[in-house]
């Protein structure tokens, strides 16, 4: 078992999405949209490589988390 709970886990999973979505919304080149699109989804997958079995999810449990971007992700 790992430290962390599951909603841990998927907020950390998802914490590459602001960043390059950010950058993807930024530019006005359809391809380099598409590259920063596709980057962020491949970077999903480093997160998700977890060999430790997580807790399991409390009923009634929360989960905040801010990303560097200022973003906010609320899990429950």
């Amino acid at each position: 078992m790992t430290h962390v709970t599951m909603l841990e886990i998927m907020a950390t999973m998802s914490s590459c999405f602001a960043i390059y979505f950010n950058k993807a919304a930024e530019t006005k080149d359809p391809v380099e949209k598409m590259k920063f699109t596709i980057v962020g989804a491949i970077a999903y997958f480093y997160f998700e490589k977890i060999f430790e079995k997580p807790l399991n999810p409390i009923l009634g449990e929360t989960y905040e988390a801010y990303g560097q971007d200022g973003s906010v992700i609320f899990l429950e």
